[in-house]
């Protein structure tokens, strides 16, 4: 059967009278008339290119997606340590804060107790309050009513 008998019986491939060159195959595809054998050892070496280079890639991807894993870690880390700092910082801040807030109170107790005169000391018997038996004022009324 010859190329133009396949093409018009709507085959794919056909039996050609000379052997191919390379492999020595004689089936051949009646559009592009190329060997069928040189074609599937074709196919199968880019088969095998294909999963050479995906190999290649996903060793590549992988270095690179652990290598932004450990840099992300790091960030992280690098990160809770900054914070950690700046709570210390804070807290201390806060401390002396405190202890001068303390010294100060001290101080000025201190000084009050030091400008304050001394009070006199009570006596035994005590004076009634002046507006106690004070004909002028009611029984119940203190002097600043």
């Amino acid at each position: 059967m010859s190329r133009k008998e396949a093409r018009a019986a709507g085959f794919k491939t056909f039996t050609a009278q000379r052997a191919c060159h390379l492999c020595g195959s004689r089936q051949r595809t009646v559009y592009t008339s190329a060997c069928c054998g040189c074609k599937e050892v074709e196919k199968q070496r880019d088969k095998a290119l294909v999963e050479k280079v995906r190999t290649q890639v996903l060793a590549s991807a992988r270095k690179t997606v652990l290598r932004e894993l450990n840099r992300e870690a790091r960030d992280a880390a690098k990160a809770a340590e900054k914070e950690a700092k700046a709570k210390e910082r804070q807290a201390a801040k806060l401390e002396a804060e405190k202890r001068r807030k303390a010294r100060a109170r001290a101080a000025a107790r201190a000084a009050r107790l030091a400008s304050a005169p001394a009070k006199p000391q009570a006596t035994a018997t005590a004076e009634p309050p002046p507006w106690e038996g004070s004909p002028s004022l009611a029984d119940d009324a203190a002097p600043w009513d």
